[in-house]
């Protein structure tokens, strides 16, 4: 397969560029509602959107805030977050 079927992808993956890291949390089912509850209300919502439960092998985008545009975290369903 050449590069030419694959018009772009190269501009896909680039290396670092000293940019900041996502952070990505892990939860388990235990912990699940005390975390919940220490989000935002939009931010809560957007984890019920994607039926996040703290369970194993679940993943969920997290936005950080209205007045955060753009800034995001990832959350990781894990069976035992300790």
């Amino acid at each position: 397969m050449s590069d030419k079927s694959q018009t772009g992808r190269h501009a896909l993956i680039q290396p670092d560029r000293g940019q900041n890291a996502i952070d990505l949390e892990l939860i388990d089912k235990s912990g699940f509602a005390a975390w919940s509850r220490s989000l935002s209300a939009a931010a809560r919502a957007a984890v019920e959107a994607q039926k996040f439960e703290g369970g194993g092998y679940e993943t969920a985008i997290v936005p950080a805030g209205a007045n955060d545009l753009g800034a995001w975290s990832a959350v990781a369903g894990v069976v035992n977050a300790a």
